[in-house]
């Protein structure tokens, strides 16, 4: 045990690190610390209808982050980086490379192989715009939170460039009127949002969030009804009905069926929550 102790101090030393009991270290893993990103703002006019636009501008709130793999972080020269290289070789005895440039993307069909190209993906891909157009209005119980789906949380706010001291902002004015009317009615905005040209179009929600200080609309991204999978399960016996020889039934407990000791310590684990 104690050559494990030193071997585990050399290692620190090399490292330069520290140790910590449970103690202290549970604790320190409650706390959340923020990482200061330079945002840009993603901008596009929110159109309801034909005729009626607001000009707005997005933030990302939350993004999940995700660790970089050790094979990026790891080289035994710091300033020479870290390149996956790729290459393509036959499935024969001599591994034979293939360029590849003599490649093509091709997707199982049974037992045989269809190959779909770059100039056959472009034949069936729509090319969308840039958009972020209001489709419709429900209550917010209508949209339950099991629905949200995406990696990040946006709020939008009016995009005003210019204030003008005949008109006013009209820009600020009208965001503010929907996003007081939704709160109002409890209700939501259900959106289509196309990033890019390049992207394809997501639905997602506006719900008001309105504070002392400041107006928005918190954006997040919702599920397609095709990508909803719902499964109802029956709900465990606790009895199992047996039939006698004299054709009376016979009740017995199910395996499934808690004990009372088992019950009273759930509910003891509920009240302590």
């Amino acid at each position: 045990m104690l050559q494990r102790v030193q071997a585990f101090g050399q290692i620190l030393d090399a490292l330069d690190g520290e140790s910590f009991d449970f103690t202290d270290a549970i604790p320190a893993l409650a706390l959340f610390e923020t990482r200061g990103v330079s945002q840009r703002a993603w901008k596009a006019p929110l159109t309801i209808g034909d005729s009626f636009s607001i000009p707005v501008a997005g933030y990302t709130a939350v993004r999940e982050a995700r660790p970089p793999p050790m094979r990026d972080m790891y080289a035994p020269d710091p300033s020479v980086p870290v390149r996956a290289v790729t290459t393509y070789h036959l499935n024969d005895e001599l591994q034979t490379p293939v360029d590849i440039s003599e490649t093509v993307r091709a997707y199982r069909y049974g037992a045989s192989l269809v190959p779909f190209s770059d100039e056959d993906l472009e034949k069936i891909k729509e090319l969308e715009e840039k958009c972020f157009s209001v489709i419709g209005f429900t209550r917010s119980e209508n949209v339950p939170r099991h629905l949200y789906v995406g990696n990040s949380v946006m709020f939008f706010v009016a995009d005003t460039p210019a204030h003008s001291s005949d008109t006013g902002d009209a820009a600020s004015t009208a965001f503010s009127a929907l996003a007081q009317a939704l709160f109002e009615l409890d209700a939501v905005a259900l959106v289509r949002r196309v990033y890019s040209r390049s992207t394809a179009p997501v639905l997602g929600v506006l719900t008001p969030r309105i504070q002392a200080t400041s107006t928005s609309l918190v954006y997040h991204e919702l599920a397609f009804q095709q990508d909803i999978r719902t499964f109802t399960f029956n709900s465990l016996p606790v009895v199992n009905a047996l039939s006698s020889s004299d054709g009376l039934d016979k009740r017995t407990n199910s395996k499934h069926r808690p004990s009372p000791e088992q019950v009273t310590a759930m509910e003891k684990f509920v009240d302590a929550m």
